[in-house]
């Protein structure tokens, strides 16, 4: 034993033994890992096991290979291109390409790139296939993780468009229909004299047609507000605080607009906050606070009260589903509601790196300003 280490010293120095790269990679697996996060692991493993310059780990999507894990973690040159996908196993550049497979099924390959004048040994060549074998069901596992996160954000793009679809078609359609209605009674009570029996009754068809015309537009509200379209998610925020029973301070720091699915998530997560301290908390305020990391790399949304707390969040339907629509965008919803002291309810989310101009300005300082409270 003593001489096979001082041979495995001689042959590959300080870095690990085929042995001990196996042996890690195997722990990695069969820990409490994210499979997402193995991919990173595994490049790295691979790279100090065979003390390759480079190793890069490929997935197998749809008909080609996609990049998701390099090592080591460096930023390409200024002017360098770096290839992220391609088409196929033969366009990947390597001293070696190492495929993976599952049951049979091609599911990605490892890259490496050693230094120049370097080869790739035999032994090191039988690691690889060892680490590719064991490689199979993680690559299986990010697959179908990748495969479900697609498959949710279609979905929530889908009933997006199908929300916008009938908030149009409610404010083109049947709100414009009882508007000229409403118009023609209108008209037909001016040309009548004040005391004519006729008018107590267009009185109060008028009336009840402007409640119908209301209770549509809160329902197309409730579907997709015209407003998160039009303006984006600030003015979009002040316009439920003003709605809301309880004074409500609105703190929007952002100055560029999220991606579209963001924003709707966004305002649905708040309708429902401010639904729930109007009617559970015994609230006499609200604070809404938008903000950007320093980095603008993500986005954090906080609702929060100074009512009762004890918020209960396995009851009830609309945070549960929200939290699944969060996650479709890869953000988290904490609630923190100690009894007595008010419920708080912070919701965090990636930023894509290419957002939208604003049509909003935001406040000038960073002090809340109430925007309502109706009462």
């Amino acid at each position: 034993d003593r001489v096979q280490r001082f041979a495995n010293r001689l042959v590959y120095g300080s870095r690990a033994t085929p042995y001990e790269v196996l042996s890690n990679f195997a722990d990695r697996v069969g820990g409490s890992y994210d499979a997402a996060e193995l991919l990173p692991m595994m490049a790295r493993t691979v790279a100090q096991g065979v003390g390759a310059s480079r190793v890069d780990v490929w997935l197998s999507i749809g008909s080609g290979l996609v990049r998701e894990a390099t090592w080591p973690q460096t930023p390409p040159e200024h002017g360098q291109s770096v290839t992220t996908a391609v088409d196929d196993m033969t366009d990947l550049t390597a001293d070696r390409v190492v495929p993976v497979r599952h049951h049979g099924d091609l599911l990605g390959a490892i890259t490496v790139t050693k230094a120049p004048g370097e080869p790739v040994i035999p032994a090191e060549d039988k690691l690889l296939d060892d680490v590719a074998a064991q490689a199979g069901l993680v690559l299986r596992n990010v697959q179908l993780i990748e495969e479900l996160r697609s498959s949710r954000q279609r979905l929530v793009t889908t009933q997006d468009h199908e929300r916008r679809r009938l908030e149009r078609n409610l404010h083109d359609g049947a709100q414009q229909s009882l508007v000229s209605v409403a118009l023609m009674i209108r008209t037909i009570g001016a040309r009548l004299s004040p005391d004519d029996p006729a008018c107590a009754g267009l009185d109060a068809a008028s009336e009840q047609l402007r409640l119908a015309i209301e209770e549509l537009r809160e329902l197309a509200r409730g579907i997709h507000p015209a407003i998160l379209t039009d303006r984006g998610l600030g003015p979009a925020i002040e316009s439920l605080a003003e709605r809301c029973p309880v004074p409500v301070f609105v703190d929007y720091q952002l100055t560029q607009r999220p991606d579209p699915i963001i924003e709707a998530t966004l305002y649905f997560v708040v309708a429902e906050a401010l639904t729930n301290i109007a009617k559970y908390a015994h609230a006499t305020e609200a604070t809404i606070t938008a903000t950007t990391t320093d980095t603008d790399s993500a986005l954090t949304l906080d609702v929060t009260d100074n009512g009762i707390g004890g918020a209960d969040t396995t009851k009830g339907s609309g945070l549960r589903g929200l939290t699944d629509r969060i996650a479709v965008i890869d953000g988290t919803l904490t609630i923190t509601s100690p009894p007595g002291q008010g419920t708080q309810l912070t919701c965090t989310i990636p930023l894509t790196p290419t957002p939208q101009p604003t049509n909003s300005v935001p406040h000038q300082d960073s002090i809340p300003m109430p925007v309502g409270a109706s009462q």
